[in-house]
């Protein structure tokens, strides 16, 4: 942990008999247990020496205010106040999720497009033509192109084979061809193609 609520009342109480000396090491041994989350190690030696006191100081505080278990030296109000904690960390988890799973999906996946009909198309468009592919992709979806695939690639071979399309400025971009559905329109002039289509 990072920090702990030190009630400093009770602390007076508790300690008031103690000495200066020994309610510091009372603290560096309440910032270990908060520090590690755990109890503290049976190990009377290394205690004093993370104290920077002797044995017997520290035994006398742990005799006080800690109790000795397999596991190390527990402190009751501690392992409350981690066990608190511990709740409250849980607790905010699952709101989190709550909130989280209570979300409505905001973000569309992305549908894949078969791009099987519309590649013939674009094999076949002029190559100095083409333009924004995957944009074409999507206004051939929404147009629903694959139902007049054939119809679009009969007029495409026309074109192509015409006296019009053989000068690339009367050929539309393929993002205009597709959007103004261009092999439905007649196209007797090259004004008509011009309009719009270049």
């Amino acid at each position: 942990m990072q920090y702990y609520n030190h009630h400093i009342g009770d602390f007076k109480r508790d300690t008031s008999f103690l000495c200066h000396k020994k309610r510091s090491i009372y603290l560096e041994l309440i910032w270990l247990y908060y520090d590690t989350e755990q109890p503290l190690p049976l190990d009377i030696s290394l205690l004093a020496r993370k104290c920077v006191c002797d044995e017997i100081e520290v035994s006398d505080i742990l005799s006080l205010f800690f109790v000795e278990e397999d596991d190390g030296y527990h402190h009751k109000r501690i392992d409350e106040e981690l066990q608190k904690v511990y709740e409250r960390s849980e607790k905010a988890k699952q709101s989190a999720f709550k909130r989280w799973e209570s979300k409505p999906i905001t973000v569309r996946q992305k549908k894949v497009i078969d791009s099987t009909q519309f590649d013939r198309f674009w094999h076949i468009y002029p190559a100095v033509r083409r333009n924004a592919r995957d944009k074409c992709l999507k206004t051939w979806a929404v147009k629903k192109c694959d139902d007049k695939i054939e119809e679009i690639i009969k007029h495409l071979k026309e074109m192509i084979e015409s006296e019009q399309w053989r000068n690339p400025q009367f050929i539309p971009l393929a993002t205009t061809y597709i959007t103004q559905e261009r092999w439905t329109m007649i196209d007797d002039s090259h004004s008509k193609w011009q309009l719009g289509g270049i």
